[in-house]
């Protein structure tokens, strides 16, 4: 089954059917989300290393418009939101890829990020987001932050908002599986069990949502990090 089909998403791409992975959700209409916050928060997880082709994609609620969607939290490799949600930069090794194009901020997404016959691609919610630089299109990288800043000195910050069902393909292998509505500090991987753990996380971080035709709502959530105790998230 391809990431979209999983994802339940038809016209609109829309977050549909049981919800962000099925099969994970706690029941057939209600999930947990996690908020990070954007100067401490992050989610660590076991290094995965990337030489070949790969596919990662993951769904994102973001509410600012500058963070980092996945790095290495000891070097400088980094995928982000950059100049104010105008482009999205993949650096690694001193070398950078850029694809043009705007996440909404404060609706649900769906990116994927890929490398086939050495050459990057992007897209969003099934657009592809042109390259305008692909210099680091070559590189041999690792993972091991979801949501956290890089290792070297930045401006941008830590992701901020939801982000649920990381997925990483590597060299045409499902290799993990995160789909973050653990509500608790341990962060399963459905598929290898490279677990991963919440960093400067608190048990108000998680948030039990319904879902509606168009968007999930909270149910008594807490206030802050969530807006409202009945928060709704929309969809793309």
């Amino acid at each position: 089954m391809s990431y979209p089909e999983k994802m339940g998403l038809g016209a609109g791409m829309g977050l549909a059917l049981s919800g962000l992975g099925m099969g994970t959700v706690r029941s057939s209409v209600t999930r947990y989300f996690r908020r990070n916050e954007d100067t401490t928060d992050s989610i660590g997880i076991p290094d995965e290393g990337f030489s070949g082709d790969f596919k990662i994609t993951m769904a994102a609620y973001p509410i600012v418009e500058r963070s980092h969607l996945l790095s290495n939290s000891t070097t400088n490799t980094r995928l982000f939101i950059e100049a104010n949600n105008s482009k999205i930069d993949f650096a690694s090794g001193g070398f950078t890829t850029t694809f043009q194009g705007v996440i909404q901020v404060n609706v649900f997404s769906v990116i994927s990020f890929e490398r086939s016959a050495g050459a990057m691609t992007l897209s969003v919610n099934g657009v592809d987001f042109p390259a305008i630089l692909s210099d680091a299109d070559g590189e041999t990288f690792t993972i091991n932050s979801l949501g956290g800043v890089w290792g070297g000195a930045t401006s941008v910050p830590n992701f901020a908002g939801v982000q649920a069902d990381v997925e990483f393909i590597n060299e045409a292998v499902q290799t993990r599986y995160y789909p973050i509505n653990d509500n608790g500090h341990t962060i399963r991987d459905l598929v290898s069990g490279q677990d991963g753990t919440v960093i400067n996380g608190t048990a108000g971080d998680w948030g039990l949502f319904t879902k509606k035709p168009t968007l999930w709502k909270g149910e008594n959530l807490t206030v802050p990090p969530w807006a409202s105790i009945d928060q709704e998230l929309l969809k793309a």
